[in-house]
């Protein structure tokens, strides 16, 4: 069920920035959102409390995010909250990430090394990568 849930705000969060054109601009904004959301652990135990009033948690994400959020995010936040599902929004968010980066065809790869690899080995790793995908 939660599967589906993310899948289904995220996918349609996803079109929506397709049909307006803001799909980079939205991006940017719903990692910085989703890393907010991480380190404040606290506020979003506080919206997923269910004795708080649903008007209460809309308040409080209007609050913090209108105005320094995109209308579609924050319409997005307001309405997992108003749904209930605002347990679901790390998983949402991700699912959005994991949209843009297939559609803009970005891979991820992860490197395990014995030490830390200094600038230049990082750059000709990344560039050893570029050349063969």
């Amino acid at each position: 069920m939660a599967k589906l849930i993310t899948k289904t705000y995220g996918e349609a969060l996803f079109e929506v920035a397709v049909e307006e054109g803001i799909v980079e601009s939205l991006f940017q904004e719903v990692e910085a959102v989703h890393a907010v959301l991480q380190e404040n652990n606290e506020y979003v135990r506080l919206l997923n409390h269910p004795k708080l009033p649903v008007e209460q948690k809309v308040s409080m994400l209007e609050e913090v995010f209108r105005g320094k959020a995109s209308k579609e995010l924050t319409g997005l936040l307001v309405t997992v909250a108003e749904k209930g599902r605002f347990s679901e929004i790390e998983g949402i968010l991700a699912y959005f990430e994991e949209r843009v980066r297939e559609y803009k065809k970005i891979g991820t790869a992860y490197v395990t090394s014995a030490t830390e690899l200094t600038k230049k080995q990082k750059a000709s790793l990344e560039k050893r990568l570029l050349e063969t995908t």
